[in-house]
């Protein structure tokens, strides 16, 4: 039976985001570093606690900026403005090959971490994996590659054929 009592208390909705700081943290992108902008890792931990929230804009994190939440679980100093996120994002982007280069090694680090284990299917071991799509509306855009989504969206992004692909992982992980 569901009881539904009265509380002063401040009820949060992101109960998630906690645990997602922790895998930011073990990951290590808080210490990721770019040549443009001093606190990168800060910039990207912004941006990966609203992706984690279902939010793909700048300005959703005008939400988070009184969030002690949001603040305490990606362990941030301070949140920034969405203008500033955008702003800094942008001063990083001249520097992109070496920050993804880190991300890969942020997430190599964390899969050494799990114990992953395969499924046999046939004569092969494998890894399954669940991916779940953000399709956004581009069909005012003129991008390249714009293909319906499964909710009917003109969009650029991940596609179901994509998520359905198999992915297998050498034998020992």
């Amino acid at each position: 039976m569901i009881k539904i009592e009265h509380t002063t208390e401040r009820i949060e909705s992101i109960a998630g985001l906690p645990l997602a700081g922790k895998l930011i943290s073990r990951m290590g992108v808080t210490s990721i570093i770019s040549k443009l902008k001093k606190g990168a890792g800060n910039i990207l931990a912004h941006m990966l606690g609203a992706l984690v929230q279902g939010n793909t804009s700048y300005e959703s994190l005008r939400d988070f900026r009184d969030d002690p939440v949001f603040k305490e679980a990606l362990e941030l100093e301070k949140v920034f403005s969405p203008e500033t996120v955008r702003l800094y994002l942008e001063q990083m982007s001249g520097d992109v090959d070496s920050l993804l280069k880190q991300l890969q090694v942020c997430n190599v680090k964390l899969l050494e971490k799990a114990s992953l284990s395969g499924v046999k299917v046939g004569t092969r071991e494998m890894i399954p994996v669940d991916i779940d799509t953000s399709p956004m509306d581009n069909s005012k855009t003129k991008k390249e590659k714009i293909g319906y989504t499964y909710i009917g969206l003109k969009s650029a992004g991940l596609s179901a054929t994509t998520c359905c692909s198999r992915i297998s992982a050498p034998r020992g992980i």
